[in-house]
């Protein structure tokens, strides 16, 4: 709910401005020119009277208008933690979120994926926009499953789910290479600072999604789990990703509960990208496809 008070503050306060000094300008060259003598009667006056009325109807307008769309961001805001969300839905309010950037500030995103198969396209049009965007520049920490199924530690065959993943990520990943030297060089035309680094980790996914760090935070983020494979095994033998389950997490938030899964997220995207993976990418040196060990 802070958000929305700084947003709803920062708003009053921006058209206050404008009206303050609008009116200001009008009452002082009204001033000056009954006191030159260049209008004797109040009644020529009333074109400029007129002209204050209207641009207080526009700005009165402009608030409700406002108003309202702090009022529908409130209920949505509201109804979040109850309710899942789709992939897409979450991807669309990053947009929005971004579009909200000052002038001068760096975007910073931490994204902890899959194979990126689905993902990739919308994460490359965001740092894309960002050339057109107010923002100085963005950096972006991607975490991605492994390319590799052999490196994930577990005891039993991995489930079929994370094969399938691991053999997209190998694909995908060289397209985010190729991809990347585009980006970086049209970000650079224009003056845009850029740091993007891949890793890739041999984990079970126990939580998947993206995070804004900055210029303020918010998270995205779904649950892996284990499933039975069909309903009269007692076994949760298969992994599944979640589907359209994500949560939309603003800070700081007043549930407990999104509060802590925020936190579980930020904390497992740490672990990983110390401890458990390895380097694939980084833009500062795109000549060099990590190898290292996990």
């Amino acid at each position: 709910m802070t958000n929305l008070k700084q947003r709803f503050a920062g708003a009053i306060l921006g058209l206050n401005k404008w009206i303050t000094g609008g009116l200001a300008l009008i009452s002082i060259a009204a001033y000056v020119l009954l006191q030159t003598g260049l209008i004797e009667d109040w009644k020529y006056l009333i074109p400029l009277a007129i002209l204050v009325l209207c641009g207080m109807f526009v700005m009165v307008a402009d608030i409700t208008s406002k108003l309202n769309r702090i009022e529908r961001n409130a209920i949505q805001y509201l109804q979040a933690p109850n309710k899942l969300h789709s992939l897409s839905t979450c991807q669309k309010s990053l947009r929005d979120e971004l579009k909200q950037v000052r002038h001068k500030r760096t975007i910073n995103i931490h994204h902890l994926g899959l194979d990126m198969a689905s993902a990739w396209q919308e994460l490359n049009l965001l740092i894309k926009s960002t050339a057109k965007s107010k923002a100085s520049g963005i950096t972006v920490k991607l975490l991605m499953f492994t390319d590799d199924i052999s490196e994930l530690c577990i005891r039993k065959p991995p489930p079929a789910e994370l094969r399938f993943i691991a053999a997209k990520s190998k694909g995908q990943l060289r397209k985010i290479r190729h991809d990347m030297q585009r980006l970086k060089a049209a970000l650079g035309k224009v003056n845009k600072r850029f740091s993007f680094q891949v890793r890739l980790y041999a984990e079970v996914p126990v939580i998947h999604g993206f995070a804004l760090k900055a210029p303020h935070r918010k998270h995205y983020l779904s649950f892996g789990r284990w499933v039975r494979s069909d309903e009269g095994s007692d076994q949760a033998s298969e992994w599944d990703w979640g589907g359209n389950k994500y949560r939309m997490i603003a800070a700081p938030d007043s549930d407990a509960v999104l509060t802590d899964e925020a936190l579980m997220f930020d904390e497992f995207f740490n672990h990983l990208w110390k401890h458990a993976s390895r380097e694939a990418f980084d833009s500062s040196s795109p000549s060099k496809e990590g190898s290292g060990g996990r």
